[in-house]
């Protein structure tokens, strides 16, 4: 590096380029995309199981009917256009009615609205969207008004449709569900909604596998998406239109991510602009940032191809924010480690080795420790998404580690030749660095410690070898760079004045430690009682801010009349035995994998028909946690085939005695679901696969909640499964596999995992980071009182979620992990320093400590602020949360590092070699290295 650093730097420089050239040309053919699927799933739950293996033996049996393609009856992909009065008042006005049925009429006429439609039982026509407007365009049929929307003009009388609509007649049953709760009592509602249905499949083919899912799923979300400019357009003075749509929201989502994620780079310029003024130089400060964003695309193609993972998600952005303030705290220690190898007065060789033995070992230690709470996340994690997360980002601070180490010294050995001891302005007019220099050698080493525009107004050389010379006779060599007394006495920087002003007042007086060690253990008494609070996600934040469509739509859904469409329904299946994810990919939340039938199942026995007959009349009794909703409506058991069937054979097949059994039934039970109404109501729940009844089910509503902690769900999640066991163990041959199914408990089992991890990783970094500080420092008091540190900074951070009002969900839960790898930069740097002098006093420690790494801990946190700032106005809610989250990881980090941790050694830490480890780890050392050279030895003379 020394001896040819041109070489080493364009070398170095080559490869890197090359590897940004690699990742530019993948990514331009298609091979990094990135996915917005949150892959929050645990997909060894026994919820998760049943849940997407029934969806998958509903795909399967689709089109199974009449042996021919169902169309578009599958599959819903429903489309809410939302109507918002602007303000608050009667949406329901002539005005706004009419603009509503403009924007129906435009979706419906769009060009292959008729391909992508809901059609039902019949193929030849799309059902009509379920709409509000059909009170206000009734058709004359025979004489008579017939409220279907399909009339030319708008009622003369608003009042009296409105008047129809709070009685629930005409159209049908719940029209109250599209309007406000209070609707009925004075015909007034601020919000209304019209519902498209979309359906799968079309074009005459058959959802065979997951691939043909995925692509029409695609062309039914283009199709939605090309919506999107005219209900924007829609909005006018007097009333708001939104939409929610999986196509639409898809696309709504991607865009703010992209738009958020282009924060970083101001984050970028940020980050440059504090390196420059840090360093003072342009020099270190371009290749600085340089390397940071390198560890990008090496991190990526690593990521890619040697561990071949294809999944790419947003969260996996936030690696960026965390690498440039991680890079630039390395960069920063490597730069003032070098500047300080200036105390050594030896050749540029001997700074070099000195700076990348000091610094590599500083850095080591801090990124291993980052690394390895990374880890731990993808390690302690079933979630896809955060595994992925923690494997990337480790990737990303391993190889910044590993470009400082390798590419940045090149840098240093370039700036130390020609800037070093030039100011900007010497670079410029070079002249001035001609200028006359104290012809005296005894008067370099006080030209040295002067500021840069004194140094470029005094010197007389631009070659550092003359300029080295003339040093190193000034001064006799040394091999520490701890300053002297006199040293300390040059002028330095303001931070570094505040720092040893701080300490000498306070810190390293007799009353001023005990004070402030007093406080600091009352403010962690009032945190770890604020931390207490801390609680599990009982409920999805919205993902994006308010004030955008999505997070709107979102809210405005709430407003209107619930009925019992808000509670939790709960299917009973039987035939299916498992998930087989083989066949699946856990990179794709579209691919789960295959499903394993019952081979045994046979519900065509008598004894099978009762069974399912009385899981039925039994559910109506049901109470506690699984209380059904009970009221006259058709929504007290939502499907219950059987007895639809009984009472479709007596009036079809008068004559056939009852119960039929064996082939009979199958066919009979294939003709009921295929006939009339009974295909919409019954396809789903009864599936046919290869010309073989696969499963039978029943679905019922229940009175539970979703919206509640996953403690209290688990109450009705466990006695729906011991209803489960209790009946298969009791159910006839061929009727044992009975499975409850509901999609919610999957969330709630996600709620539990978040919470659980976060604590269980918090502890396990915690124990990592103490064995990591411990080999790096070798001293055990040292390194306790650093873990208690570390450990206050994470209570910090769960009070704090308590302070927000937030919960701990998926954002929190990743922050909680990496609160330990982000925060122990600044202790562990402090308490390497601490070991590392010389001295033997606690307090000659720590002031040295201060002086030698405060102002790079200080330096390495504003950078990582600076990356994180700019998410403070990210649209993406966690972004914003990450950001504020970090921010405040890293101001607690260094709060509790300069207070805490340096009061504890102010006035508990060790002074000589009290706690010294390497006692008794170099005779063990030795002991090894003996054993290892007889081994040599031994195999040599073999």
């Amino acid at each position: 590096l020394v001896r040819f650093p041109k070489i080493s730097f364009c070398c170095s420089l080559g490869f890197l380029f090359a590897l940004l050239f690699i990742l530019i040309a993948a990514a331009a053919v298609g091979v990094f995309t990135l996915s917005p699927d949150a892959l929050l799933e645990d997909r060894g739950d026994r919820a998760y199981i049943s849940v997407n293996a029934y969806k998958i033996a509903q795909r399967e049996s689709a089109n199974e009917y009449d042996n021919e393609p169902k169309i578009n009856s599958r599959e819903y992909f429903p489309l809410s256009i939302i109507f918002k009065s602007k303000k608050g008042d009667q949406v329901f006005t002539q005005r706004n009615i009419e603009n509503m049925r403009e924007v129906e009429q435009y979706v419906i006429n769009k060009k292959n609205y008729q391909k992508y439609c809901y059609r039902g039982i019949s193929s030849d026509s799309c059902e009509d969207p379920i709409s509000v407007l059909n009170y206000f365009y009734p058709q004359r049929i025979d004489g008579r008004l017939v409220y279907n929307g399909k009339g030319e003009k708008l009622v003369t009388d608003i009042n009296s449709s409105l008047e129809l609509m709070a009685e629930g007649k005409g159209v049908f049953q719940y029209a109250d569900i599209f309007v406000e709760d209070d609707f009925d009592d004075d015909l007034e509602s601020s919000i209304t909604r019209i519902i498209f249905n979309f359906a799968m499949p079309f074009d005459g083919k058959d959802i065979e596998d997951d691939e043909d899912f995925i692509d029409m799923k695609d062309d039914i979300y283009e199709f939605q998406q090309s919506l999107e400019d005219e209900l924007i357009d829609a909005t006018d003075s007097h009333m708001r239109v939104l939409y929610l749509g999986a196509g639409l929201n898809f696309q709504e989502v991607q865009r703010l991510l992209y738009t958020d994620l282009a924060l970083a780079v101001i984050s970028v310029i940020l980050v440059f602009l504090f390196m420059c003024f840090q360093t003072g130089s342009l020099w270190l400060s371009i290749f600085g940032i340089f390397q940071i964003i390198l560890a990008f695309p090496c991190a990526i193609l690593t990521y890619y191809f040697l561990f071949a993972i294809p999944y790419f998600g947003a969260i996996h952005m936030l690696g960026v924010f965390i690498v440039l303030g991680i890079g630039a705290d390395d960069t920063f220690i490597f730069i003032d480690t070098f500047k300080q190898s200036r105390q050594l007065n030896t050749s540029l060789q001997n700074r070099m080795y000195w700076t990348y033995k000091r610094a590599g070992k500083a850095m080591l230690v801090t990124s291993a420790t980052t690394i390895a709470a990374l880890v731990i996340t993808a390690l302690v994690t079933p979630f896809v998404a955060l595994q992925t997360f923690g494997i990337f980002a480790a990737l990303l601070v391993f190889w910044d580690y590993v470009l400082v180490m390798i590419f940045y010294p090149s840098v240093i050995v370039l700036y130390a030749k020609w800037f070093e001891y030039k100011s900007l302005l010497c670079c410029v007019n070079n002249s001035l660095f001609s200028m006359c220099l104290p012809e005296s050698s005894s008067d370099w080493g006080a030209w040295r410690n002067k500021n840069a525009i004194t140094r470029c107004l005094t010197c007389q050389s631009s070659d550092y070898d003359i300029i080295e010379q003339k040093l190193l006779t000034s001064e006799n060599e040394s091999d520490s760079p701890d300053p002297t007394e006199e040293q300390r006495d040059q002028p330095q920087r303001f931070m570094n004045r505040l720092l040893r002003r701080y300490y000498n007042t306070f810190v390293l007086t007799k009353l001023g430690r005990f004070i402030i060690l007093f406080f600091f253990l009352v403010i962690i008494a009032l945190i770890i009682a604020g931390a207490s609070f801390t609680s599990p996600a009982d409920e999805a934040v919205n993902f994006v801010s308010e004030g955008t469509n999505l997070a709107d739509a979102i809210d405005y859904s709430e407003d209107f009349a619930q009925g019992n469409e808000n509670n939790l329904k709960v299917t009973v299946v039987w035939g299916i035995d498992n998930l087989d994810d083989s066949e699946g990919s856990r990179y794709d939340e579209f691919k789960p994998g295959g499903v394993e039938y019952d081979r045994d199942f046979d519900p065509s026995t008598v004894a099978g028909q009762n069974l399912v007959k009385t899981v039925c009349k039994r559910a109506k009794d049901f109470d506690g946690d699984m209380k059904i909703v009970d009221d006259d409506s058709d929504d007290a058991t939502v499907k219950c085939y059987q007895e639809d069937f009984e009472r479709w054979m007596k009036d079809t097949y008068p004559s056939t005695q009852l119960p039929v059994t064996g082939f009979l039934y199958f066919e009979y039970l294939r003709e009921f679901v295929n006939s009339g109404e009974n295909f919409n109501r019954y396809n789903d729940v009864i599936g046919f696969v290869d010309n073989r009844l696969a499963f039978v089910s029943v679905q019922f509503n229940t009175t539970q909640d979703p919206d509640v902690s996953y403690q209290k769900g688990f109450d009705h999640r466990d006695a729906w499964w011991d209803y489960m066991d209790e009946l298969n163990d009791d159910a006839p041959s061929g009727m044992q596999s009975a499975r409850a199914v509901c999609s919610v408990w999957t969330w709630w089992r996600v709620q539990q995992l978040l919470f659980q991890q976060a604590l269980l990783g918090m502890l396990i970094s915690l124990l990592i980071a103490f064995v990591c500080v411990t080999l790096f420092t070798l001293n055990i008091i040292v390194s306790a009182f650093a873990i208690l540190s570390i450990a206050c900074v994470v209570a910090t951070v769960l009070c704090l979620l308590v302070v927000f009002g937030w919960q701990l969900g998926a954002m929190e839960a990743i922050a909680a992990i990496m609160v330990v790898g982000l925060s122990v930069d600044y202790t562990v740097h402090l308490a390497h320093a601490y070991v590392e002098c010389k001295h033997k006093t606690r307090w000659q420690r720590i002031r040295f400590a201060v002086d030698a790494v405060g102002i790079s801990i200080i330096s390495g946190g504003i950078t990582t602020v600076l990356a994180c700032i700019v998410l403070l106005f990210a649209v993406v809610v966690f972004l914003q949360r990450f950001g504020i989250l970090i921010i405040c990881i890293i101001f607690f980090s260094l709060f509790f590092s300069f207070g805490f941790f340096i009061s504890l050694l102010s006035v508990f830490g060790p002074q000589g070699r009290k706690g010294d480890l390497s006692v008794f780890l170099r005779p063990l050392g030795r002991r090894i290295a003996s054993a290892v050279d007889l081994l040599l030895a031994s195999v040599f003379k073999m």
